[in-house]
């Protein structure tokens, strides 16, 4: 048999050095933004982005009734997770504590808030989740005032 020379040339190396990195992009992002809903505190739009291993950022966008009028809220929260803090039955829950602030589309307050509570992944990779917080706040702006709030809601991650 004789031994084929694997000299490559310019082209092929380019391509295969912009091969590498697509692929190393799309697995280091990959699951890394999750979309879904809240309900109860904020009844809308939930954007999750994983920071890494312990930590990810919540941005939910949603809708209240006051008066007669329609109204749009925003939350921002960083989270810290510890995976697999507790098991019920093989299914490992992740516990999550964070720190973030809730503001109406009016601005008529600001709120400090604290969300802790657990959350699930299910399926074939884990791209499901769903989740509940109890959320402890203060409102800031104009006075002040306690809060205590629960979200629940589902994510899709991809």
């Amino acid at each position: 048999m004789m031994a084929r020379n694997m000299k490559l040339s310019k082209k092929q190396m380019i391509i295969l050095t912009l091969s590498i990195l697509t692929w190393r992009a799309q697995t280091t992002l990959a699951r890394s933004w999750g979309i879904g809903l809240t309900l109860l505190d904020i009844n809308g739009l939930s954007i999750r982005k994983l920071m890494d291993q312990s930590n990810y950022a919540d941005l939910n966008i949603g809708w209240y009734s006051h008066k007669d009028e329609l109204n749009i809220v925003i939350s921002a929260h960083y989270n810290w997770v510890s995976h697999g803090y507790f098991a019920i039955d093989q299914a490992y829950f992740d516990a999550h504590l964070g720190v973030g602030i809730k503001v109406p589309g009016h601005g008529e307050h600001a709120e400090l808030r604290t969300p802790f509570g657990v959350s699930y992944n299910f399926g074939s990779s884990k791209e499901v989740q769903v989740y509940g917080s109890i959320i402890p706040g203060m409102t800031v702006y104009p006075s002040t005032a306690t809060r205590l709030s629960l979200a629940l809601g589902g994510l899709l991650f991809f």
